[in-house]
């Protein structure tokens, strides 16, 4: 898992590879950079996972292309008695971070800044940077007409959009099994963009190897880091483990599995073209309970925390906490 390098580099429990131009280039830069630490890079990417926008076809024809158009289909459906939730986004009442980070993102906000080394900064926390700051007010507009409500967890979100009565979930291809099952047609897309200047980045969780500094001690200091780039980064080795676990390969040569799971995996893989690695470093334990906690006060109905009060909130907690 990608979030743990920063842990482990820091702790000297794996070394860093040696990565070829050539090498680099078999992976999209945004995947690659999940197990960069500093100016090194302690793992190969070898599968990633995220979620993407599953627009029921029966409520919606096409996939909406702006979210400002998901927002007044979902609405006007609502209204209609046709559905009983806008955006089926999983929260519950302590907020879920991770499920409406594309939400976040899309109005400009992030976890962390990078340093020059390209690697993540703690000491830039940018969830109530002044860009997001601007847009607090579509959190308090989505509230008030009712397209995303933090009451709504998980299970009710995919319960909702099962039964026909969302039109609009956001989900990853852990839900496969559920997506198989449907009697009505779907679409998988990305995330619509709420501002056409600001990309709707989803979270990658990465999934890889890495070489442990226990190696040197057995005398396989040379061959485990080989081993692992050479081997493990291969096409034909991510082609057969995408198949295994109908997720999407990281080396861009892999192919998928023509398996309907398979075709899954691969559009939610291509719907996370734009997305950025789960932070990999310690201090990003300290963001996720704050931040889950300013969209389930920001979104839980007439009696909302507004999200300016709400998210400014979450970032003083956060600096406080990272030091």
């Amino acid at each position: 898992d990608n979030t743990w390098t920063g842990d482990l580099a820091a702790a000297a429990l794996i070394v860093p590879l040696t990565l070829s131009p050539a090498k680099k280039a078999l992976f999209a830069p945004n995947v690659l950079s999940g197990f960069q630490f500093g100016f090194d890079y302690y793992g190969i990417p070898v599968q990633y996972e995220t979620w993407a926008l599953v627009t029921n076809a029966a409520l919606a024809p096409k996939p909406p292309v702006t979210f400002a158009k998901l927002s007044t289909k979902a609405l006007a459906l609502k209204a209609a008695g046709r559905a009983d939730v806008g955006l089926a986004v999983g929260q519950g009442v302590k907020g879920n971070a991770y499920f409406t980070y594309p939400l976040f993102s899309g109005l400009g906000g992030y976890v962390f800044g990078k340093d020059t080394s390209g690697s993540l900064n703690p000491f830039d926390v940018g969830v109530y940077n002044s860009v997001f700051r601007k847009n607090t007010k579509i959190i308090d507009d989505w509230n008030s007409t009712g397209l995303i409500n933090s009451s709504v967890d998980v299970v009710a979100a995919e319960a909702a959009f099962k039964a026909g009565r969302a039109p609009f979930w956001i989900t990853g291809p852990w839900s496969a099994s559920t997506l198989q099952a449907l009697k009505f047609k779907y679409f998988i897309s990305p995330v619509p963009r709420i501002d056409a200047n600001l990309a709707m980045a989803p979270l990658l969780g990465i999934k890889g190897f890495m070489a442990t500094s226990y190696a040197e001690a057995h005398g396989l200091g040379d061959v485990v880091p080989g081993l692992v780039v050479k081997k493990l980064s291969s096409s034909t080795f991510q082609s057969n483990m995408a198949a295994i676990s109908l997720r999407a390969p990281a080396n861009k040569k892999s192919t998928y599995s023509t398996s309907i799971g398979g075709r899954l995996a691969q559009a939610f893989g291509t719907a996370g073209v734009d997305g950025v690695p789960m932070p990999n470093i310690p201090q990003a334990s300290s963001v996720w309970g704050p931040l889950s906690t300013a969209w389930a006060k920001s979104t839980s109905g007439p009696e909302a925390t507004p999200a300016k009060k709400a998210f400014s909130a979450a970032q003083d907690e956060i600096q406080k906490a990272i030091g």
